[in-house]
């Protein structure tokens, strides 16, 4: 089997922006809070094939599945991308020693398309690749191994494209520690 890979240039449109502050409740309770919101735009092809989008999406019924027309946006942009943030902070032992503080957090985290696109772009078939099996025995003959033509309005027997109503992927983290401080800060004794 040979692959063939065209060039492509793309464009990637990623906003983010967050805002936090913090809120000391009592002297040894603070709580954090913040919202981080992303938008992330369909990949946009700067030279070479454009990224392939579709119509007619449904997964209960593909017979109406097109390739919609050169221009489409892969997938519309979400802009409800918002991500709050929330920690506290509670320190159990005061003492200038030794002291204990118990933190915990949770936050939401919005993935990015760009490995998606990645997915897209890695593949061997029209309009960003090719493939040719052939037969033979060793030594192949030029022929055999010369990559295989890519044809931009080939037809296939597959097509990878975004889901044109893609929602971002997002995950949601939380964490619970204890923290143990101690002042010493004595080097550990020589061995002599």
């Amino acid at each position: 089997m040979i692959s063939s890979f065209t060039n492509v240039s793309l464009l990637f449109r990623n906003v983010g922006v967050f805002a936090q502050d913090t809120w000391r409740i009592v002297p040894r309770l603070a709580f954090t809070y913040g919202v981080r919101w992303d938008l992330d735009s369909a990949p946009s092809s700067l030279n070479g094939p454009a990224i392939p989008s579709v119509t007619g999406y449904d997964l209960n019924d593909f017979s109406q599945l097109a390739i919609a027309p050169p221009g489409t946006s892969a997938f519309k942009t979400t802009y409800s991308n918002a991500a709050p943030r929330l920690g506290l902070a509670y320190e159990l032992a005061q003492n200038q020693d030794w002291g204990t503080v118990l933190r915990g957090g949770f936050g939401v985290f919005y993935d990015l398309v760009s490995s998606e696109t990645g997915n897209v772009l890695a593949s061997v078939v029209p309009p960003f690749g090719a493939q040719k099996f052939f037969r033979g025995t060793f030594p192949f003959t030029p022929t055999q191994i010369a990559p295989a033509p890519i044809h931009r309005a080939a037809a296939s027997h597959s097509c990878n494209a975004f889901n044109p109503n893609l929602k971002l992927p997002y995950t949601l983290e939380w964490n619970i520690a204890l923290e143990q401080r101690s002042a010493d800060t004595r080097p550990y004794p020589s061995r002599t």
